[in-house]
């Protein structure tokens, strides 16, 4: 705190430069209280001249009253020359121009004290009733100026008063005394009286002064803290604010490079370092790996690898002790100096990247100033590194999934393929023998055969369906969206199912809107769409009932697509899982016996895959509505969201 501000050595003009907007403010102020002072001392030649003017009405007799008139037109006269000066004074007052303002009121001061000492040898030198004003001004000076000023002018008051009434007792300079209803003081007459009313005045101005000084030196100091802690707030402030934007921007990613870069790049920012880096934990266990880095350090650190065995300082951290050399050149421990003083860093920090008790990496920071890095930069690079963590591991798990995904679904695919070939052949093998074309067979036999025929026939499906699944998840990255004319494709899908519904005595309308617009995707996967939602209701729905096909443009630009029924309906119990593979619902089973339990599921990843929404509203025995809402122009990104509704009319959210 002394470091910033010496309050024995400094005044209010003296505010540290990096204090801005308080010391502005501060140093405003006191340059109105300046100008204040022009203002009151208007007032003085009027009291001087009607004082002058009344003290025979009042009985009292002034040696010398023209010159107190023209000390009336002195003060003035000053008072005139420092209201055009006031003007020259800047309106927003800087370090830099703070002696213009100390001047200005040195200025003031000593005028004032020159008019003062006049006053006081022609109204009676020590026994004047005006030497006690010389206080008033003590107190400004002791506000506006330094203290050593303050004390100088006390000093000044001191040697004046004792001058004035020395010269005057020796005779020196003529005694005008003040005659008060025919009675002159006759102190001079008396030593002694001159020596003690000289020490009670000295008292009072040096008392003045020093209790002035005093309180203005704690107030300074009060200052100085209370600016200090805007300060470190107002840093506080900006860091969690910095912080809060790095968490907004890392949260929105999954892609591990895009989290680290993002967060390197913003820690260096919000800590304003030149450099900072990101070392994870590698496969092996043993060593550490420079993922990320910022700055100037990144010629020095890209790529490199850490074996823990070699570094005690990669030990120390990775324990969770945070690290901190104030300078690299002094340290011994500490590798890589060389090189990063060839890059102009001088102090470095580290902290453990933990999360969940789990120290899966190191973050650095790096600075050119020695000693750069206090506690406070330690605790809070800790915070930082907490949040980066809780993102990198996050991303780590997401990579983790989307490669455990992408083995599934190369599973898939093999376990398909290779079941696809046997299984046809087992079917065509059965229609063979249930056309007796090797033979005839009894009634028993074709039942049993037939049984079996239907079930390689839903193991066909099943395979089929699965190879759909997976060239689902993986449409967007290997095919190139086009503009697709939904108009034309849902009228093909709804010809292709026309034939079935009439056999199944089921009334299929279809309603598209005039102006429905195209959209951005993949035409094969929105036809597969269309016809799993479509099939699902011919499937579901009793001899005798309908199923409604509507498409039509929907808020912010969408396209909805619904396909509702009045069949069996879905229970309330099922919704949760209703698009998950493999699942059907009990009455799903009863009403149909065959069945994969994928189609929703392929669905559902391709809604997703289109950056659309899928949204199910159903009450078991009075049927089902799957509305599908697309974005006309692909974003690119995937929407999870999928809202099921038991019954009621709650209108789906449109928002893509």
């Amino acid at each position: 705190m002394d470091a910033l501000f010496d309050s024995t050595e400094r005044g209010l003009f003296d505010l540290p430069e990096d204090w801005q907007r308080g010391r502005r403010i501060i140093l405003g102020e006191l340059r109105d209280r300046s100008i204040w002072f022009i203002k009151l001392r208007w007032f003085v030649p009027i009291g001087i001249a009607v004082g002058t003017f009344i003290s025979p009405y009042l009985g009292i007799d002034l040696a010398s009253p023209g010159v107190l008139y023209g000390v009336a037109l002195l003060v003035l006269f000053y008072n005139a020359l420092f209201y055009r000066w006031r003007h020259r004074l800047p309106v927003v007052v800087t370090s830099k121009q703070r002696q213009a303002i100390r001047s200005f009121t040195r200025w003031q001061v000593s005028c004032d004290y020159a008019a003062m000492f006049l006053l006081i040898h022609f109204t009676g030198g020590i026994t004047s009733p005006l030497i006690f004003f010389f206080i008033f001004h003590i107190i400004f000076a002791s506000i506006l100026l330094r203290p050593r000023s303050s004390y100088g002018f006390a000093a000044l008051v001191i040697l004046g008063v004792s001058f004035i009434a020395l010269a005057e007792n020796q005779g020196w300079m003529t005694h005008h005394p003040v005659v008060v209803d025919g009675h002159a003081s006759t102190i001079y007459e008396h030593p002694v009286r001159i020596f003690i009313q000289l020490c009670f005045f000295s008292a009072s101005v040096l008392i003045t002064a020093a209790s002035t000084t005093v309180i203005m030196t704690m107030l300074r100091r009060r200052i100085n803290t209370l600016v200090d802690l805007s300060r470190m707030i107002d840093s506080l402030n900006r860091r969690l604010s910095g912080l809060f934007s790095m968490v907004q921007a890392i949260g929105r990613e999954r892609d591990l490079d895009r989290v680290l870069s993002i967060t390197t790049a913003e820690l260096a920012k919000i800590g304003e370092v030149m450099g900072t880096s990101i070392k994870l934990m590698a496969d092996d266990g043993v060593s550490l790996a420079v993922k990320a880095t910022h700055g100037e350090v990144t010629r020095v650190l890209e790529g490199m690898r850490i074996e823990l065995s070699r570094s005690p300082v990669s030990q120390r951290v990775m324990n969770g002790e945070p690290f901190v050399v104030g300078d690299i050149v002094d340290s011994k421990n500490f590798q890589l100096a060389d090189r990063l003083r060839g890059v102009g860093v001088n102090s470095v920090l580290f902290v453990p990247l933990t999360v969940e008790g789990r120290n899966i990496g190191i973050l650095g920071a790096y600075c050119s100033k020695s000693d750069r890095f206090s506690e406070d930069d330690v605790q809070f690079y800790r915070l930082a590194a907490a949040l980066a963590a809780i993102a990198i591991d996050n991303a780590l798990a997401y990579e983790a999934i989307e490669r455990l995904g992408k083995e599934r679904s190369f599973f898939m695919m093999r376990v398909a393929h290779n079941l696809r070939a046997p299984i046809a052949a087992m079917t065509s093998m059965l229609d063979v023998v249930l056309n007796e074309y090797i033979g005839p067979l009894n009634n028993d036999q074709k039942e049993q055969l037939a049984r079996m025929r239907r079930r390689a026939s839903g193991m066909v499906t099943m395979v089929n369906e699965l190879l759909l699944l997976t060239e689902s998840e993986k449409a967007v990255r290997e095919r190139a969206f086009t503009l697709v004319n939904l108009t034309d494709l849902i009228g093909r899908v709804y010809r292709t199912f026309m034939d079935e519904a009439v056999e199944r005595k089921t009334a299929l309308k279809l309603t598209i809107d005039d102006d429905l617009p195209a959209v951005e995707g993949d035409p094969d996967a929105l036809s597969q769409l269309l016809e799993n939602l479509i099939s699902n209701a011919l499937k579901y729905t009793p001899v005798g009932g309908s199923i409604k096909v509507e498409a039509y443009p929907s808020n912010g630009g969408s396209v909805r697509i619904q396909v509702s029924d009045n069949g069996i309906g879905i229970p309330k119990d099922a919704l949760p899982n209703l698009f998950n593979e493999f699942y059907r619902a009990d009455n799903a089973r009863r009403h149909e016996a065959t069945g994969t339990g994928l189609g929703l599921a392929i669905v559902q990843r391709i809604v997703q895959r289109h950056g659309g929404q899928i949204h199910v509203e159903s009450e078991e025995g009075l049927g089902s509505l799957f509305a599908v809402t697309l974005p006309r122009k692909f974003q690119g990104g995937m929407n999870d969201q999928v809202n099921s509704e038991n019954g009621g009319n709650q209108e789906p959210d449109d928002a893509t």
